[in-house]
């Protein structure tokens, strides 16, 4: 299997070699796709990181102090080509480069004249399941589509998988989204209505 190691953690990291798209009515594969994509420089590199490990491994590589964790930017100003942020602490960081990924919510987005987001009309939830012996699934993102949802699998590391679903929520809904335990079994319910094989509600 095509795992890597992680160079800080110990732990390893897969990469995803292709997609299948399954329908949730039949159960049957609708779709593949291989993503050994071949690059002008090499192979491109396709895998699912975790977010902790992604930060911890930032956090390494620079100076101490880089990183600002729980920081809100409440304006931007221009001094030249200086940015000047403005922070909810009432201090203020000088940047040559700014990259607005702060969220639904951008201050970055809202500075640069960005229209406000349009709501969708989806609903979507995810999480992380540990499977400390291993979860034997291979390197591939797994899809499945209709019936109203599109939930998906995706192996992480040797012992993780990420999982995601995707709906129109509807007043039968109920009160799904009060709690995370009213989540788990709505989308479980959702699921084993549909042609999902065991493995992958069992990520759930």
């Amino acid at each position: 299997m095509p795992w890597a190691s992680g160079t800080r953690s110990g732990s390893t990291i897969c990469f995803t070699r292709g997609l299948v798209a399954f329908s949730a009515s039949t159960g049957e594969a609708a779709a593949k796709l291989s993503l050994k994509m071949q690059g002008k420089s090499g192979p491109h590199e396709i895998r699912c990181v975790k977010r902790n490990f992604l930060l911890e491994t930032l956090e390494n590589e620079l100076p101490e102090g880089t990183i600002r964790y729980s920081s809100k930017i409440v304006a931007i100003e221009e001094e030249g080509n200086v940015k000047l942020l403005h922070m909810a602490d009432g201090s203020t960081i000088r940047a040559n480069v700014l990259v607005g990924c702060d969220g639904v919510n951008s201050v970055v987005a809202r500075w640069l004249g960005l229209h406000k987001p349009i709501l969708s009309g989806r609903s979507a939830t995810r999480g992380l399941a540990e499977y400390p012996d291993g979860h034997g699934f291979g390197p591939e993102m797994l899809q499945f589509i209709g019936q109203g949802f599109r939930s998906g699998v995706l192996p992480c590391s040797d012992t993780s998988v990420y999982w995601n679903y995707t709906w129109y929520p509807s007043p039968a809904d109920g009160d799904a989204e009060e709690s995370v335990d009213k989540m788990r079994q709505h989308v479980l319910a959702r699921l084993r209505a549909a042609k999902i094989p065991a493995e992958a509600l069992d990520v759930i």
